[in-house]
């Protein structure tokens, strides 16, 4: 699709809004591609004695395939906090890790369960009760198990006591994990290893180099970088614009 793009690109485009967020990033090429992401993640978890966490969005679908993927291939369940189990049932997707398929079950973290009494959204635990697992359950569950975490959950888990042996896979963008340096070091203190198997979903430069370039006779304004200076490199017609600010097209 990228190279159809490329060969015949719609005409007439006034302003190509493009994302830049490779642009002056030093990228970690170590996982190429979610294969290798789910290599390493089933390597992580035959090693781990205790349960596995793995911290990535709930929205990177592809990673959470990955993360199943290596749980099935290790012999652990995978447990999903409600909004990821949410998630997954909106893309109406079969091949997912549906709560109930496979051993997936889901776990409903105190935050969670406070929003939902507030907003007496009810009906959305409902259809999960048959799948449910509990805090008092994850002592015993943490060794055949894999989670969907995020820092936020880290006092769940110290209440539930299910943290001995347990291992930590950082599965984002690094800015976001030098950002929860307090939660990580406090999981560190608890003896908690942690590891970093990522890979970038976001185009490289290579890639919007060629992109860019497709459209020669559009405005170019980015959106989402860090390096502004260097995304005017790819291209004469770059217009860079500032958040908050009207401009005209």
């Amino acid at each position: 699709m990228f190279q159809g793009l490329l060969n015949n690109p719609p005409p007439d485009i006034d302003v190509l809004i493009c994302e830049g967020t490779q642009i002056g990033r030093d990228p970690d090429f170590a996982y190429q591609d979610e294969h290798s992401v789910a290599d390493r993640m089933t390597e992580t978890f035959r090693e781990t004695e205790g349960m596995c966490l793995v911290w990535c969005s709930s929205q990177n679908i592809d990673r959470l395939i990955s993360v199943w993927d290596a749980a099935k291939r290790s012999n652990r369940q995978l447990i999903l906090d409600m909004y990821t189990a949410e998630i997954i049932r909106a893309t109406e997707d079969e091949a997912l890790p549906k709560p109930g398929k496979d051993g997936v079950t889901v776990f409903l973290p105190y935050s969670q369960r406070e929003r939902i009494k507030r907003e007496k959204a009810f009906d959305i635990p409902k259809p999960y009760y048959p799948h449910r697992i509990y805090p008092e359950a994850l002592p015993e569950a943490a060794s055949s198990s894999v989670m969907i975490f995020r820092p936020s959950l880290l006092g769940d888990l110290q209440r539930a006591q299910c943290l001995n042996g347990a291992s930590l896979i950082s599965s984002i963008w690094s800015g976001y994990v030098h950002r929860s340096h307090k939660e990580l070091d406090q999981m560190a203190k608890l003896g908690i290893e942690r590891f970093h198997v990522h890979t970038s979903g976001h185009a490289t430069v290579d890639e919007l180099k060629k992109f860019v370039s497709a459209f020669s006779h559009s405005r170019i304004v980015p959106i989402h970088l860090e390096d502004r200076n260097g995304f005017e490199e790819l291209s004469l017609n770059v217009e860079l614009q500032n958040d908050h600010e009207w401009w005209e097209v």
